[in-house]
């Protein structure tokens, strides 16, 4: 019976504290459906300039949302665009910029773990907040840049 009144007694005790702790922030996510539509205008711009390409949309952990190869791209690129997304989300900034400090005499860049600092990859910013990453991969470095940074544009502007 003792027992029983002391776990009666400590029980409220325990959930009072949660009763008036601050709710939890919320951090913007890249939903799926948004993901489709950000590709999908990378898609746009891919097929008038015959451009193949794999692009990948990840969340802010690198866990991947979507995917979408064009036909004909080596299956090797699924693998570099999951990894350019990847890198710009682990990292927080384009892997341009990655690639630029390695061309600019900075070998050390192109030793980070998990990263591919080719360009292509970018970090899907939502309310000043990272929320993501597109990684392109199959065609020329500047393509894939371009259609990477209109797809994190448009995921950006999606949420």
């Amino acid at each position: 019976m003792k027992t029983l009144i002391r776990i009666a007694a400590i029980v409220p005790c325990i959930y009072a504290g949660s009763m008036f702790a601050a709710p939890a922030p919320s951090k913007p996510a890249i939903t799926l459906s948004a993901a489709k539509l950000a590709v999908a205008s990378a898609g746009e711009d891919s097929q008038q300039r015959k451009a193949p390409f794999v692009i990948s949309v990840v969340d802010d952990g690198g866990h991947l949302i979507y995917l979408e190869r064009t036909d004909g791209v080596p299956s090797a690129m699924v693998e570099a665009s999951i990894m350019k997304a990847k890198t710009a989300a682990g990292y927080g900034v384009t892997t341009k910029a990655l690639e630029q400090q390695i061309l600019e005499g900075h070998p050390g860049f192109s030793n980070l773990p998990g990263s591919l600092p080719m360009e292509g990859g970018v970090p899907v910013m939502i309310n000043g907040q990272l929320a993501g990453a597109i990684g392109v991969a199959g065609g020329l470095s500047p393509d894939d840049g371009a259609f990477a940074q209109k797809a994190a544009a448009v995921l950006s502007n999606a949420n």
